[in-house]
């Protein structure tokens, strides 16, 4: 059985019910997932995690929510090599940028595919399942190729 790490800031009404939609998804798909705000996320929930998905919205000048601090930290000195991520973002292709260069040096391929902004979580389950759907066969076929 595969795992999910799925962090995400802030800990808004909207920002709670789109991780709640991709929390389902990935049940849908039998992956076991632990679902944290960033600020109380830590690195070896990533570490554990086959499925690592970030998700943030941009706070004032800043293209990633403060919460995300200690992650983004880490994220300059670890390697997530052998696991898949995915960032989502609530309307801010800034915010997707910023985790994509975050991203640039964890030793993991990074797809724009792997990338989405969503409108509005309520109109969101047709995009995300195809974005978590995509995921998920990337991790099958990393699992196949070991």
């Amino acid at each position: 059985m595969y795992q999910a790490a799925v962090i995400y800031a802030p800990a808004s009404p909207e920002m709670e019910a789109l991780s709640a939609v991709i929390d389902g998804r990935l049940r849908e798909h039998r992956i076991k997932v632990v679902r944290k705000e960033a600020a109380q996320a830590i690195i070896p929930d990533l570490a554990a995690a086959d499925l690592v998905l970030l998700g943030s919205t941009a706070a004032g000048k800043a293209a990633i929510h403060g919460d995300f601090a200690e992650i983004l930290r880490a994220l300059k000195g670890i390697s997530l090599a052998g696991r898949v991520v995915g960032v989502f973002a609530l309307r801010s292709d800034s915010t997707l940028k910023a985790f994509q260069k975050a991203l640039e040096d964890c030793e993991i391929p990074l797809d724009e595919r792997q990338f989405l902004s969503v409108e509005a979580p309520e109109n969101a389950p047709q995009d995300l399942g195809s974005w978590v759907g995509g995921l998920i066969a990337e991790l099958e076929a990393r699992a196949g190729a070991r």
